[in-house]
C-alpha cells in the first residue's frame, strides 16, 4: 500500500494564481529569516567572550530549549508513527470484517410466484353474459 496524500491535501486549482504563491514564499521565507536570525543571535551572543563569564543562567536556558526542541520532535514522530501504526490496523480488521462477511452465505431471495387475482366480475354468482339477458 503506498502512502497517498489524496485526501488530505487540497487538489484545488484556484490556489496556484500568483497572489497564493507570492503569500506562500512570503510566509516561507519570513519563517526561515527568523530562524535564520535566531541562530545568528544566539552564536554571537554564544561566542562572545563577556557572555560566558556574565550570564551562565542564559547558558542553561539555551540548553533547556535545544532540550525541548528535541524533546517535541521526538514526540511528534512517535505520534505519527502511532497514527500510522492504528491505521494499518483498523484497515486490517475492516477487510477480517469484509473477507468475514463475504464467506459468510447468501441468502438468495426468490422471485415471488405470480398469483391469480380475482376480480370483483369473477366472483359474481352469475356468469357475466347472464346479466346482459337480464
Amino acid at each position: 500500500m503506498s502512502n497517498k496524500l489524496d485526501s488530505i491535501v487540497i487538489n484545488n486549482p484556484q490556489r496556484r494564481t500568483w497572489g497564493y504563491r507570492l503569500r506562500d514564499i512570503t510566509i516561507v521565507s519570513a519563517t526561515v529569516s527568523l530562524w535564520i536570525l535566531f541562530v545568528t543571535q544566539t552564536y554571537l551572543t554564544v561566542t562572545s567572550s563577556n557572555f560566558l563569564a556574565e550570564q551562565a543562567y542564559v547558558l542553561q536556558i539555551l540548553k533547556l530549549t535545544a532540550i525541548d526542541f528535541v524533546a517535541v520532535f521526538v514526540i511528534l514522530h512517535v505520534w505519527v508513527l502511532y497514527e500510522r501504526v492504528l491505521f494499518r490496523l483498523r484497515l486490517r480488521a475492516y477487510r477480517r470484517s469484509m473477507e468475514e462477511q463475504a464467506a459468510q452465505p447468501k441468502l438468495e431471495a426468490k422471485p415471488a410466484e405470480p398469483q391469480a387475482i380475482a376480480h370483483p366480475k369473477e366472483i359474481s354468482e352469475y356468469p357475466q353474459h347472464e346479466y346482459a339477458t337480464r
